[in-house]
């Protein structure tokens, strides 16, 4: 999936241009991070790092600074760390695809969970921005007439578009473009036209437009064109659904197919093309990374003007943007309601979608027609897009821009924390409760820091450890171990309570040790008949 590359990518470029000098990584597990020294490794990078899991996140001891998630799911990680103190580290999202329900439910979220001006969901594109602003004003709206709410903290929402590693698109040489051109058996005179992604007609980009422009344009300009299409497809139908599709709209076109998901098959797609074209018409698009990457391979691109291309694609100097038409929005449009109640799912509501979504004929087959026709303005696009995705989209100049967010959100928790405005929310997450205090109703009495307490029947403290290994032993305790103290901890609480009851809370102080897992640990004794618990 896109997000999976652009992650991986992402996190090569910071390795490789970001300052990484306090860097701590948070895992599922710990033994994740091999993972990630793997891929150090491969980096030829040697970078000490902190490691935390999830628990962490909730905790007091958690890093210090900006936390960054590669996703929009800033409602989430604001929860956790509201355990602790909403200011104590900034939460920094990036956007991907926002039209499906999960991702739609995180930015919606964002209103009503204690995510904060300090924290920010980096937008891809401006049109992804303009959208996000769409859905938070919805909901604000609905919180307005639903609970007559007034304020709204919200999280910043930067503009940064995604970043390549320039160097790994780098244009062939002339030498080197001919060879494999004559592997691929293409003639001099032939021009290619390059698409790269992924092949799917409901869920990418609709071939109809692109099949039945190149076709008309190439009969009209007299050139022997070539399509290449480089990626992959999910399934036998969607491939002879693009098969069948080519027989009807383009018979005169030669056509290739290259696996996208071979690298050295996709390196050479870059390497023979002369114009790359990609005309997007579905919502689940939102920057599109490939007209970058093609115009860092040196190539004229004719694209729909269409999301995060709107920001990428100069149109009449890197290529070509061609207008797209979508119906305005209407009551009697029900795809949202049926995707809501399940009527569709998620591939069928791309697809009803796009197929409403339409790119002007004409003027497509137009700027085909102007670039097969002159090598001259290919050239001269080619130079301009090359310029373009070197000095804007690299991830040299793309990463800068997230530290100096990084550094300003840091600057504004700051500021944030030192002032005495700053209140502590005493229910941090309400659908989260602690479930001592949510089932407090449930016992008939309740253990506090108070209560004071004896080891049962005067054992002495040996005896009392004896019991203890014993228990600890059944194969329904082991697995809960990790959660109570440490077999040394629970001795020298033995050795206190030994002579006379104690509180809880005297033996939190003397073992210096968290209250919760004290009063977790006594109660466990309790359960298993070692100690009990007695008035003060």
């Amino acid at each position: 999936m896109g997000r999976h590359v652009a992650g991986e990518s992402f996190l090569k470029g910071y390795l490789d241009h970001g300052k990484c000098d306090d860097l701590a990584i948070q895992v599922e597990t710990h033994k994740h991070s091999k993972v990630f020294d793997q891929f150090l490794d491969e980096r030829g990078k040697i970078l000490p790092y902190k490691i935390y899991d999830r628990f962490s996140s909730s905790a007091d001891q958690f890093y210090k600074g900006v936390v960054f998630y590669p996703g929009p799911g800033l409602a989430e990680w604001s929860k956790l760390r509201s355990f602790s103190g909403d200011s104590l580290w900034s939460i920094c999202g990036v956007t991907h695809t926002i039209s499906s329900h999960n991702a739609m439910d995180s930015i919606a979220n964002l209103v009503s969970s204690p995510v904060q001006p300090w924290d920010a969901l980096v937008c891809t594109s401006n049109a992804v921005k303009n959208s996000i602003e769409e859905m938070l004003s919805s909901q604000i709206d609905y919180l307005r007439h639903r609970l007559k709410a007034t304020q709204f903290p919200l999280p910043q929402l930067p503009v940064i578009p995604l970043g390549i590693d320039a160097k790994k698109f780098a244009p062939p040489s002339i030498d080197e473009k001919q060879r494999v051109r004559e592997i691929f058996g293409m003639g001099a005179d032939e021009i290619v036209c390059l698409f790269v992604g992924r092949l799917s007609f409901h869920a990418k980009a609709n071939p109809f437009a692109m099949y039945r422009a190149i076709e008309e344009a190439a009969i009209q300009s007299h050139k022997r064109v070539v399509l290449l299409e480089c990626g992959w497809f999910y399934n036998a139908h969607i491939e002879e659904s693009f098969a069948e599709a080519r027989r009807l709209l383009c018979p005169s076109v030669r056509t290739i197919f290259v696996d996208g998901l071979d690298q050295e098959s996709a390196k050479a797609a870059w390497s023979v093309a002369d114009i790359f074209c990609s005309l997007v018409d579905n919502i689940q698009e939102t920057f599109g990374i490939t007209p970058v990457e093609a115009m860092s391979a040196g190539l004229p691109v004719v694209v729909s003007d269409w999301n995060g291309y709107k920001d990428t694609v100069r149109d009449g100097i890197d290529g070509f943007r061609v207008p797209t038409l979508a119906p305005s929005p209407t009551p009697s449009q029900s795809l949202h309601r049926a995707y809501a109640a399940g009527k569709i799912d998620y591939d069928a509501y791309l697809g009803l979608t796009s197929l409403q979504i339409s790119i002007d004929h004409r003027r497509l087959v137009q700027v085909l027609k102007l670039l097969f026709g002159s090598s001259e303005l290919r050239l001269e696009m080619s130079e301009n897009a090359l310029k373009r995705a070197q000095n804007v989209y690299d991830w040299a100049n793309i990463i800068p821009q997230y530290e100096q967010l990084w550094a300003h959100l840091d600057e504004r928790r700051l500021v944030k924390q030192k002032s005495s405005l700053l209140s502590t929310i005493s229910h941090p997450a309400p659908e989260r409760p602690d479930p001592f205090r949510f089932f407090a109703n449930y016992p008939t009495q309740s253990l506090g820091l108070g209560d004071a307490i004896r080891i049962v029947g005067d054992d002495s403290v040996d005896r009392s450890l004896a019991k203890y290994d014993e228990i600890i032993s059944l194969k329904m305790f082991s697995s809960y171990l990790p959660s109570v103290l440490e077999r040394s901890q629970i001795e020298k609480m033995f050795a206190l309570i030994e002579p006379k009851y104690i509180s809880v809370e005297n033996i939190t102080k003397s073992l210096k040790a968290e209250p919760s897992l004290v009063l977790r640990t006594v109660s466990f004794l309790i359960k298993i008949g070692l100690l009990e618990r007695a008035s003060i």
